[in-house]
């Protein structure tokens, strides 16, 4: 003869953070896919001008367009540039968070030159400015880089006193929350969420109808 005994409120809660906790050692190791570092995601206007449509999350709104000049240093890679003047700034909005750029930024001539500025979703700048870093017609300068510590949205490009372009635009994205288990959307099911569950034990707030269609438990 078996005796099932009623198990009270503390038991029901040990077992489901013993559940959870089970859940949570399990897959801790498994990145979940939707939640895995983006890769970098490169833009060589080689293979068609983003100004045509958006390319690797990315829409280039002005300037002058993917443009091949002749000019053998100006290109990091491939034959086309995207070119920025006084007449055209250029706005690149971007659809997820940047969080990591890397870039060929050059000037034609030396008097030219050209910033990057950065800015978040409430359009208030991020981080350092990038400038163009070098006459290309003589040198063939490196790709810059920007690691940021706020997430950015939009990119604006200007240029004083002539010409200067833009290649091999390698944009790294933030990660996706990693689903309803994330409660604080780090990307990581793990102790912080197992605490949040149990900071939210005990009674609803109600009405809680079976289903809960307002979805208020």
């Amino acid at each position: 003869m078996s005796i099932v005994k009623p198990i009270n409120k503390h038991y029901g809660l040990l077992a489901v953070s013993v559940l959870f906790g089970t859940a949570l050692s399990s897959a801790l190791p498994i990145a979940r896919a939707e939640c895995v570092n983006t890769p970098p995601c490169t833009i060589t206007f080689d293979a068609g001008c983003p100004n045509a449509g958006e390319m690797c999350g990315a829409f280039f709104d002005g300037g002058g367009g993917c443009e091949f000049a002749g000019l053998k240093f100006c290109y990091n890679t491939g034959l086309f540039s995207y070119r920025v003047d006084d007449a055209n700034p250029l706005t690149i909005e971007l659809s997820n968070d940047l969080i990591e750029l890397e870039v060929f930024f050059a000037s034609v001539g030396p008097i030219a030159s050209g910033e990057m500025h950065f800015f978040d979703a409430a359009d208030e700048e991020v981080g350092v400015p990038i400038e163009s870093n070098g006459d290309c017609l003589l040198i063939m300068p490196d790709p810059q880089s920007r690691v940021f510590k706020e997430a950015v949205r939009t990119i604006e490009v200007t240029a004083v006193g002539g010409t200067v372009y833009i290649d091999t635009f390698v944009a790294t994205y933030s990660q996706s929350p990693a689903g309803p288990p994330d409660f604080n959307d780090d990307c990581d099911v793990g102790p912080a969420d197992l605490a949040a569950l149990l900071g939210a034990w005990g009674p609803c707030p109600g009405p809680c109808e079976p289903g809960d269609p307002a979805e208020t438990c």
